[in-house]
């Protein structure tokens, strides 16, 4: 199965009422995070378990995974176990279904229609940034923010809190 164990940004937000609320009651922000570079998931993983957001973090490493997760179908079929998500973090660069084709499939799921969905990537083609917003992203970050661990990073932060408000 490719879903890393779930992570709290706190330990002491890891609720007993499965995990919706942290120990200040504020909501937890469930995220899905696709990437496929486990150095890349890492470092993105580390930066939002040391922020300020209450996070419960999920992770696949390809478009098929993704959707499957967001359908619940396959290995990620129990609901309780594999939640909607708040805001999914997508890679554009995914081996099989890339993040594009995801967008899109995402966009176009009845269900699914309203999601979050932040565009991580290393590509800075405008071509790319323009199809991601057309296609119904509600954000792009570029990954050399991460990597480089430039004061960029917290526009990642920045558009989570937004979105979740």
């Amino acid at each position: 199965m490719n879903v890393e164990d779930v992570n709290c940004a706190e330990e002491e937000n890891c609720a007993e009422d499965g995990g919706k609320e942290g120990s200040e009651g504020r909501e937890r922000v469930r995220i899905l995070l696709v990437e496929d570079d486990e150095t890349h998931a890492f470092i993105i993983r580390r930066i939002l378990e040391r922020s300020k957001l209450n996070t419960e973090i999920f992770e696949v490493r390809d478009g098929e995974s993704a959707m499957d997760f967001l359908l619940n179908r396959g290995d990620y079929a129990d609901k309780s176990l594999y939640p909607r998500p708040d805001i999914v973090l997508l890679d554009l660069r995914l081996p099989g279904i890339d993040g594009t084709e995801v967008l899109r499939r995402i966009k176009e799921e009845d269900e699914l229609r309203d999601l979050s969905v932040v565009i991580l990537t290393s590509s800075e083609s405008d071509e790319d940034i323009i199809r991601t917003y057309e296609d119904g992203a509600s954000g792009y970050i570029l990954k050399s923010a991460f990597v480089l661990k430039s004061p960029r990073m917290n526009g990642l932060l920045d558009i989570i809190l937004s979105l979740v408000r």
